[in-house]
């Protein structure tokens, strides 16, 4: 069971890839999983960041505790996506970029929606 080199149970808060939500009047809605897969139970305002390349994008928090195996939806908007297929762009997810959750296990914070583009309003 995962855990903290101490013994105690420890959470492990996750963030999954996904395809990109639909585009409404040229804003991207970016959605992707939240989880918990850790031992112990994670509450509620996990922060969930969204970046092209290094500039952020946009920021949104779980809503609700997440205990082990549980998972939460997450979205937020980006304003200003690429307006084309050719200018399409990889969005970096990172959950828990703050670092105030300990978890019992780095490196599986981070995910990537591919190919993010709106095309414009007609």
């Amino acid at each position: 069971m995962p855990g903290t080199p101490n013994g105690q149970l420890t959470s492990d808060p996750t963030v999954g890839a996904s395809d990109f939500g639909p585009c409404s009047s040229g804003i991207a809605t970016l959605k992707v999983p939240v989880c918990n897969r850790g031992a112990d139970a994670v509450g509620a305002g996990l922060l969930v960041s969204f970046y092209d390349g290094t500039t952020l994008i946009c920021e949104t928090k779980t809503t609700k505790p997440l205990q082990p195996g549980e998972c939460e939806e997450v979205s937020c908007n980006w304003d200003n996506p690429p307006k084309s297929q050719a200018g399409a762009k990889d969005v970096t997810v990172e959950v828990n970029a703050d670092h105030k959750v300990t978890e019992c296990k780095d490196g599986n914070d981070k995910a990537v929606l591919k190919g993010v583009f709106c095309k414009p309003v007609s």
